[in-house]
This record gives C-alpha cells, sequence and structure tokens, in this order.
C-alpha cells in the first residue's frame, strides 16, 4: 500500500479513537447531569413525593437523603470535575485539530483568497 492511503489497519485505528472519543464525551456529559440532577434531587424534601424516612438529613428536616448536605456538595462536585474535564478535552482536540494537515492546508488556502 502506498504511504498516506487508506489500509484496513488505518481504518481500524481511527474507528477506535472515533470510538473511545464518542464513549469519553458520553461518560463526561453524563456525569455532569447525573451530578446536577442527583444533588438537587437528594436536597428536596421526602414529604413531596410521598416517602417515609427514618432520619432527619444533618439540615434538621426529613428530605430524600439523610446525608443532604454533604452528598450534594459530592455530587455537584462531581459535576464540576465532569466539566472541567470537558473543557480540557475541548481544548486537546482543538489543539489536535490546528496541527493537523488539513487544517494547515486549509488555512493556507484560505490566506491565498
Amino acid at each position: 500500500m502506498e504511504k498516506g492511503g487508506l489500509n484496513l489497519l488505518s481504518i481500524l485505528k481511527k474507528s477506535i479513537k472515533i470510538t473511545l472519543a464518542i464513549f469519553y464525551i458520553t461518560l463526561i456529559v453524563s456525569m455532569i447531569a447525573g451530578g446536577i440532577t442527583a444533588g438537587v434531587f437528594t436536597i428536596l424534601p421526602a414529604e413531596d413525593f410521598g416517602w417515609t424516612v427514618s432520619h432527619a438529613s444533618y439540615l434538621g428536616y426529613f428530605s430524600v437523603c439523610s446525608f443532604a448536605p454533604f452528598s450534594s456538595i459530592m455530587l455537584f462536585g462531581m459535576a464540576f470535575l465532569g466539566i472541567i474535564l470537558l473543557i480540557k478535552y475541548s481544548k486537546y482536540i482543538r489543539k489536535k485539530i490546528r496541527k493537523s494537515s488539513l487544517f494547515l492546508k486549509i488555512k493556507m488556502l484560505t490566506n491565498k483568497i
């Protein structure tokens, strides 16, 4: 095969990279959405849902989670960590795109116009 041409191994490597990137982004987005949703849900009073809870939370009322302020802080921290990871990954992808040969060719063509 010629250099730079598409062969089965290069197609397989690219598809694995794309699959892992999609998995990573899906994991981070679900971490953000789940952290925010569960963090808000743990603070809500249990009476609104018709539940009975045996222990009052540390805030003094019967919430969905008896560890209410601490569990919410941990879940919001998880969501914040997900946001940081998403920002870092987007910066990494932008840097990889700027270094690619296709981006440089397009940039040279647009500078000529």
